[in-house]
C-alpha cells in the first residue's frame, strides 16, 4: 500500500464514522464522538459529514449517544 493509499483509506474510515471535525489543504482533524459532544460539535459535524441537522438530531436521539448498530 503506498502511502496515497493509506490516507485515502484513513480518510474514508474516517469519513464514514464522523470522525472529521474539519479538513483543509491536505490537513484533517479527526476528533472521537464522545468529546465531539462534549465539546458541543458532533451536530455539527454530522451536519458537515452529508447528515440534516433534523437526520443528525434523530441519529443521536435513536443511538442515545452511542456507535450506529453493527459499528465497534
Amino acid at each position: 500500500m503506498t502511502e496515497d493509499q493509506a490516507w485515502a483509506q484513513v480518510m474514508s474510515v474516517a469519513k464514514q464514522y464522523n470522525l472529521i471535525t474539519s479538513a483543509y489543504g491536505g490537513v484533517a482533524v479527526l476528533c472521537h464522538p464522545d468529546v465531539q459532544r462534549e465539546q458541543g460539535i458532533r451536530l455539527k459535524t454530522l451536519h458537515a459529514n452529508g447528515m440534516t441537522y433534523a437526520e443528525a438530531e434523530k441519529y443521536e436521539a435513536t443511538l442515545g449517544g452511542t456507535t450506529r448498530e453493527g459499528e465497534v
